[in-house]
């Protein structure tokens, strides 16, 4: 009875669009994003709602609402973050794209453009038009977002909550979708999909012909969730590096204006530009250098890792207050960090595998200043370690013999501390345990079958990693002469 009762009240209000009273009341917690760095601006503000409401987000936005998406087939290809992707396509088709570009030597540019805050900053009436767009009816739209404009909150942090309260009213809204809440997700890619539909109209994106059969495929942007890749294909091989970069900032202004008006904003520190351009040297072709590009508007510092260096600037992005603010243009052998993997359009994952090793030594450093029994190392090895260094495998293109070298180091100093002797050969430590071996992970193996996965999972099923793989492969054929 008391649950027949409960969901009454939810079915009431859901189909009157009034929020129940309870429901207007949220705890922010600031939690660390990077373990000790407990500065405000670093942490990440989390908001706990009542564990109801939270429910009928997650059940109407979250399930119902994407279940209808899919089956419609209304999400953009350049939406990655759905159901039956993983963002490791997203790697794979920039991986693809620049290949493209490389294979064919016709000029293009890679453009991240991250979003600021992208749950906080929300425009809610772009935010209804979108979620009635997918099919989700007014009385929830309107239930929804009136106890988000007007909840009050109150602040958690390790040194207690905060009496006051503060947030929105009927006169002074508030807007954003609460990072934390169940709809946030659905609910920007819902918004994030609008204005990718009118940057498409409005004539931007890559526009590719595959060499051999012909088919056409076209993608705008790759986007997981707020972060963000813009493609540009230049129509003509001849296209001069001035042209490119006038194509690329007219759709980077189109595309700030789009963010805007859903109440976004773009980062400087997040954005950064790849111009892929190609001149001939004695008949060979040699992709630029920065040095080699047209001369730079200006000078920015970009932070690369925990340093800020000097970095020659092409392009600017619109800010919310009406300013443009210049952004980064990378070297092609510069690998930026996305989604776990460290990226370069040259197509060397050296910077990524040393990330990864340095993530095993810093295991390695920690099980040292505080020894693990054996038994306990190797759970933590098996269950932490193990899977990190696994991540972005499949998007790591380096010979067998380099990655085996550059991992084949840090085995040397985990092998102590599983109460194994380093000196064991190699072929003893991938041995499986059923032929007496130690079982490790080779991760040659390994990022061998993450590829074959790949291909399986996406070759000619329509979707866009598998079409531009498609179009990257006919071109490495027709460049090779065998077709």
């Amino acid at each position: 009875d008391l649950s027949a009762l409960h969901a009454s009240k939810l079915t009431l209000a859901a189909r009157t669009g009034i929020p129940l009273a309870r429901w207007g009341r949220g705890l922010t917690v600031l939690l660390e994003k990077i373990m000790g760095n407990n500065y405000v601006h670093r942490l990440r503000a989390i908001c706990l709602f009542e564990a109801d409401f939270n429910w009928w987000q997650k059940l109407v936005f979250a399930k119902r609402m994407m279940r209808l998406a899919g089956d419609k087939s209304i999400i953009p290809d350049e939406i990655f973050s759905k159901r039956g992707s993983h963002c490791n396509y997203a790697t794979m088709t920039k991986t693809f794209f620049c290949d493209t570009s490389k294979i064919l030597h016709h000029p293009a540019a890679l453009e991240e453009e991250d979003f600021e805050q992208c749950y906080d900053r929300t425009a809610h009436p772009p935010q209804a038009i979108a979620l009635r767009s997918w099919g989700v009816d007014k009385q929830s739209v309107r239930m929804l977002l009136s106890a988000i404009r007007c909840m009050q909150y109150c602040l958690k942090t390790g040194f207690g909550e905060s009496e006051r309260r503060y947030g929105g009213t009927e006169e002074d809204p508030i807007a954003g979708s609460c990072q934390g809440s169940g709809f946030a997700p659905g609910g920007f890619s819902s918004v994030s999909s609008l204005a990718v539909n009118a940057y498409r109209r409005l004539g931007h994106g890559a526009k590719i012909e595959s060499a051999y059969s012909g088919r056409v495929f076209f993608l705008a942007m790759i986007m997981w969730v707020d972060n963000t890749d813009a493609l540009h294909w230049a129509p003509a091989p001849t296209t001069s590096d001035e042209e490119l970069i006038a194509q690329v900032q007219a759709a980077t202004n189109d595309w700030g204006a789009l963010v805007h008006a859903t109440g976004g904003s773009l980062g400087p520190d997040k954005c950064s530009l790849y111009l892929l351009s190609y001149r001939f040297v004695s008949g060979r072709t040699k992709i630029k250098s920065l040095h080699h590009l047209p001369q730079p508007t200006t000078m920015v510092t970009w932070k690369d890792g925990g340093n800020r260096v000097f970095a020659p600037s092409h392009v600017t992005i619109p800010r919310s207050d009406g300013t443009a603010a210049p952004i980064a243009t990378l070297g092609v052998s510069h690998a930026s960090k996305m989604l776990g993997s460290h990226f370069a359009p040259i197509g060397d994952g050296t910077k990524h595998i040393e990330k990864m090793r340095q993530k095993g030594l810093d295991w390695v450093d920690r099980i040292t200043a505080r020894p693990l029994l054996s038994r306990d190392a190797w759970f933590s090895f098996d269950l932490q370690l193990v899977p990190a260094l696994m991540w972005g495998l499949v998007a790591v293109i380096l010979s067998p013999s380099k990655l085996e070298e550059m991992l084949g180091k840090l085995y040397f100093a985990a092998l102590p501390l599983l109460g194994v002797n380093r000196h064991i050969g190699t072929e003893w430590r991938t041995l499986p345990e059923c032929y007496h071996g130690l079982g490790l992970p080779n991760f040659v193996s390994a990022a061998i079958a993450a590829k074959i996965h790949f291909l399986q999972c996406t070759w000619e099923r329509g979707d866009p990693a598998g079409n531009l793989g498609v179009a990257s492969y006919e071109a490495f054929l027709v460049e090779l002469g065998m077709y």
